[in-house]
């Protein structure tokens, strides 16, 4: 290689790294949820592409951040709040170890990701008891990024979290793609899959989701939360035959995934 030539990839190297770095900066929360989320004494306000959604009379608010993009997220939006006078009943915040900082106000966990962990299962409790208890004059706002997936596990009854680990670390390294692998997830979860909906009723609840999913399947993103499930057991158990792994999971997720079909 010449010298010409190494000077045309040095600048072709900074170019990329440049657009790249333009990119993030473009979609990080504190850039843009501004444009997105508005509060004022007595109401908030979420602005979508098309429609924009008003929340009035309120009694409890409730803020939940996880994944990826949390930290960023709660910032921002406990940033966007101190400006009313609209009381936070509380704040949680759910992100891996690597993406970390303690943000004040908030109760912040330490999940696991891209295999979840012990640590997830006890955020993921201590959402359902706070969320379990709500009426319908309370509003529930949670922002998700990627990752969240894994950072809120939260096994269906007959599974332990142990099962779902294990399960997991199987598909990721199936070959399976991003949506096949939550659709499996969300069938073993009592939280994803639109599963939060149900525990947050009768409360409103308004999610503001960060994609990092390719086309912005809103049912991929983080095993879609609050998203309704479109895929029924028999399509998971195609999943897991046609990747050749249904015989390698653990019993117990079999079991349960043939129970479904019944």
């Amino acid at each position: 290689m010449d010298f010409e030539e190494l000077g045309r990839n040095k600048v072709a190297s900074k170019f990329l790294l440049d657009l790249f770095n333009f990119g993030v900066s473009k979609v990080q929360p504190k850039n843009i949820l501004k444009d997105f989320l508005e509060v004022s004494n007595d109401k908030v306000t979420i602005k979508g592409t098309s429609k924009k959604t008003t929340y009035t009379k309120i009694n409890k608010i409730i803020i939940i951040c996880v994944g990826k993009a949390s930290v960023d997220m709660a910032e921002t939006a406990k940033k966007i709040f101190s400006k009313s006078s609209l009381q936070l009943e509380q704040k949680v915040l759910v992100v891996n170890k690597e993406n970390y900082k303690k943000v004040s106000g908030f109760k912040c966990f330490v999940s696991g990701h891209p295999i979840p962990n012990s640590n997830g299962l006890i955020a993921s409790k201590f959402i359902e008891n706070k969320i379990g208890k709500l009426t319908k004059d309370d509003l529930v706002l949670i922002f998700v990024s990627g990752g969240g997936s894994a950072m809120l596990p939260y096994p269906v009854k007959s599974i332990s979290l142990k099962d779902k680990i294990e399960t997991n670390e199987i598909l990721l390294e199936s070959g399976a793609n991003i949506r096949q692998i939550n659709s499996v997830r969300k069938h073993l979860s009592k939280i994803k899959g639109g599963n939060f909906i149900k525990m947050c009723s009768p409360a409103k609840v308004h999610g503001l989701i960060l994609s990092d999913v390719v086309g912005d399947d809103l049912g991929s993103i983080a095993s879609g939360m609050t998203v309704c499930d479109n895929s029924s057991f028999f399509d998971v158990l195609k999943i897991l035959k046609n990747y050749k792994i249904l015989e390698s999971i653990p019993q117990k997720v079999k079991k349960y995934l043939f129970q479904g079909c019944e």
